[in-house]
């Protein structure tokens, strides 16, 4: 019968324990951050960069993507650049979206049926 010279590596508790910690003390300050306004563009930023460091913590440590070779690491790449054409994407068209409008009205004398309603509005939705 053939041997298989493979091994796996495992990983040291201590690694767990750490991550551990760390996850929960990123999920604290999430909650203190959503407390504190400091702009929706801001507020929108910061959490984005808390969940993408307890995303990495995850993979790399509880998925062992720090020990893996090949394939592993490159899919792992690969995901993350597409969710950040993702967010390109997305982000250009929020940012760019008040911008748009304006130049439409502007060009082309188009007028919205939308009204705007600002979010300390108290007038109801039924008018």
């Amino acid at each position: 019968m053939s041997e298989n010279k493979q091994s796996h590596f495992i990983v040291p508790v201590k690694y767990y324990v750490r991550n551990l910690l760390a996850l929960m003390a990123l999920t604290i300050l999430t909650v203190i951050t959503s407390r504190i306004h400091i702009g929706d563009t801001g507020n929108i930023i910061l959490a984005l960069f808390i969940a993408g460091v307890k995303a990495t913590l995850v993979v790399t440590i509880f998925m062992g993507v720090k020990w893996d070779r090949g394939f592993s690491k490159a899919a792992v790449i690969t995901s993350i650049f597409c969710v950040l054409i993702f967010f390109a994407f997305t982000f250009s068209d929020v940012f760019v979206r008040g911008t748009i409008y304006k130049q439409e009205q502007d060009s082309f004398g188009i007028k919205s049926p939308v009204k705007l309603v600002s979010p300390n509005s108290t007038r109801s939705h039924h008018e």
